[in-house]
């Protein structure tokens, strides 16, 4: 959606009638509590280190190369 620049889709019925429109917003907010959940556990089974200290580990490496390219 935000590649192609635009906002809203419609939701239409197996007849081709618009039953309801949905914005990037409410995909969103639907879409990254399960994406977060998924990161989680793929992080956990696959490093084997909690989650908190992947992101502080990345969180580190983006300051390193923003300080970097100073």
């Amino acid at each position: 959606m935000t590649t192609e620049t635009f906002r809203h889709l419609p939701i239409i019925d197996g007849r081709g009638k618009l039953v309801n429109m949905i914005s990037q917003g409410d995909f969103a907010s639907y879409a990254w509590p399960d994406l977060f959940d998924h990161t989680r556990q793929v992080v956990r089974e696959r490093l084997g280190i909690p989650f908190r200290l992947f992101m502080l580990g990345v969180a580190g490496v983006i300051i390193v190369l923003l300080l970097l390219n100073k």
